[in-house]
């Protein structure tokens, strides 16, 4: 799997600035709403997903859902939503990812994106 070089260039600079380079290096990729039905059963065209080794908390692949009216705002906001998901595999959408969201939004993790 080769990584979409823009969505690269963000992991790794949000990696360094806000996850200490603690994760680990995956590919990233632009996949279209209709892939993302297909290959993960998810019927929006806005969402991206990491995905797991089956069985396991050890992460394989970032996708970013990609369609034309979703701006570039949008897609750092979902790959710093999808890093959450490597730093705290286990974690759900609860009181874990809301306390993550905001410390790295204190950081500055957001600014230009909301």
């Amino acid at each position: 799997m080769q990584s979409n070089p823009y969505l690269k260039r963000l992991y790794n600079q949000y990696n360094k600035k806000y996850f200490s380079n603690r994760l680990p290096n995956l590919p990233l990729l632009f996949v279209t709403p209709g892939e993302m039905k297909k290959y993960f059963g998810v019927n929006r065209g806005c969402c991206a997903i990491t995905c797991f080794k089956q069985g396991t908390t050890e992460p394989v692949a970032i996708y970013v859902s990609l369609n034309c009216h979703k701006s570039w705002r949008y897609v750092k906001s979902d790959l710093l939503h999808e890093m959450f998901h490597v730093a705290r595999p286990r974690a759900e959408h609860g009181k874990a990812f809301e306390d993550e969201m905001m410390r790295i939004a204190k950081l500055g993790a957001f600014a230009g994106i909301w």
